[in-house]
């Protein structure tokens, strides 16, 4: 048994933590943009090799953390993106990506309102149409 750390940085990428049962790390994983020397400098030092070292990283509001593995459910993709609409075909379309696209694509979607909300006259895209063009990786 292991517990799983998620961390969201919303300009870089995910960041993956897992301790094993005495809150040893035994798994640590990047997936996003390269990393500026500046960012590696900040970063690396800050590895907990220790579960209790999360305590830090619960601080930085600029990250979104999930403890556990996360629910990337359709369920949870559907009530987190607020439109109700083409559900059939945005449930076949979910099902067709990877477990990263589908954590991507969940927490994606705080950044795109985000976005929508600082422009004039964009209309939120229904959500299959949010799935098919992938629009969590737009540049927003």
């Amino acid at each position: 048994m292991e517990t799983t750390y998620t961390i969201i940085a919303k300009r870089t990428g995910k960041i993956v933590f897992k301790f094993d049962l005495n809150g040893n790390l035994i798994f640590f994983s990047y997936e996003g943009e390269a990393l500026t020397p500046e960012q590696v400098k900040w970063l690396y030092p800050k590895i907990p090799h220790h579960e209790k070292g999360m305590a830090q990283w619960l601080k930085i509001k600029e990250f979104t953390i999930t403890k556990g593995e996360p629910d990337i459910s359709f369920e949870v993709f559907w009530n987190a993106y607020g439109i109700k609409a083409k559900k059939i075909r945005a449930h076949k379309l979910y099902e067709k990506l990877t477990d990263d696209d589908k954590f991507n694509a969940i927490a994606g979607i705080k950044r795109y309102d985000n976005w929508l909300k600082l422009q004039r006259g964009i209309a939120k895209a229904l959500p299959d149409t949010y799935l098919s063009q992938k629009r969590w990786l737009d540049e927003l």
